[in-house]
């Protein structure tokens, strides 16, 4: 992974009541799917 990338997905990620969290649709774009997949992956984990 290189600095670039590293900053894309620094930038991504934000702060709500003290949890990091990235929204579905950037991991989507990194992963490059679609949403409903990462959510039901969710559902396994």
């Amino acid at each position: 992974m290189n600095k670039v990338n590293l900053k894309l997905i620094e930038e991504a990620i934000f702060e709500l009541r003290g949890h990091k969290i990235m929204l579905d649709f950037v991991l989507a774009e990194m992963y490059e799917t679609e949403t409903k997949y990462l959510k039901g992956l969710s559902k396994i984990i």
